[in-house]
């Protein structure tokens, strides 16, 4: 009888538990590589809806600043026109009422209002005395502080007059502007 005798040990079971703590290791890497892409994509939507959001309300503070700056503008723009009226020469009104007081608009051969207070008329007048009379009217009106005869030519029975006043310019803005 042969009987056989083996000093070496069965090894059947030697691959079994690397393999079972690989395939362990496998599964919990890849739930948590899942668990990683979930929240990366959680992440990058709150993101995404964050910045929506936010260019959503840079959008509104334009719009309000716009608004805004509108309404600054309209305001100063209002300012603006207020300062400029204040300042503004009513020089039709004032042109209209020079003429007015002479006989024939015709008589009127220029008007220039030259420098902040001055006008300056020439105009041809039958006689002297028509010369004064206009000379009269005008300074009868409230705005004119003082009146010039600067020049006198006679030329073929009339009288070319070159006539200087001097103007109130805040009382002939009240009165002229208020008139129109």
């Amino acid at each position: 009888m042969n009987t056989e005798i083996n000093f070496l040990e069965k090894k059947s079971n030697k691959y079994i538990i690397s393999l079972i703590l690989g395939l362990v290791f496998l599964l919990l890497s890849s739930v948590v590589v899942g668990v990683i892409l979930f929240q990366q994509h959680r992440y990058e939507t709150a993101i995404n809806s964050t910045n929506d959001r936010i260019n959503q309300y840079e959008i509104l503070m334009q719009e309000q600043s716009a608004k805004k700056g509108n309404v600054k503008q309209l305001q100063q723009l209002s300012e603006e026109v207020g300062s400029i009226k204040e300042e503004l020469i009513p020089n039709v009104a004032l042109y209209k009422e020079i003429l007015g007081e002479l006989d024939n608009f015709n008589q009127m051969i220029s008007y220039d209002f030259n420098g902040e207070n001055q006008f300056v008329i020439v105009a041809i007048f039958d006689d002297l005395d028509s010369i004064a009379h206009y000379v009269r009217s005008i300074m009868e009106l409230g705005y004119i502080l003082d009146g010039e005869l600067s020049n006198v030519i006679n030329t073929e029975g009339a009288y070319e007059a070159t006539l200087t006043f001097i103007v109130d310019t805040k009382i002939m803005r009240e009165e002229l502007v208020d008139n129109d």
